[in-house]
């Protein structure tokens, strides 16, 4: 079944495109962590991960 997630949908200047259900894994780069730009959950790769898993994430990447 489909999931609701909450997450932005932002593109490669960092400009939100839509907020909403996030349906493909997200790729985020470190930038958008460090200005702030993300709210809520965002679905990577079927898992949901909140904003302090992003910053750990964006500096494996």
């Amino acid at each position: 079944g489909r999931r609701q997630l909450l997450g932005l949908i932002v593109d490669s200047v960092g400009e939100i495109l839509s907020v909403g259900e996030v349906e493909s894994p997200a790729r985020i780069p470190a930038s958008w962590v460090d200005e702030g730009l993300l709210i809520g959950a965002l679905d990577i790769q079927g898992q949901p991960v909140l904003l302090p898993d992003l910053v750990k994430i964006a500096e494996l990447s």
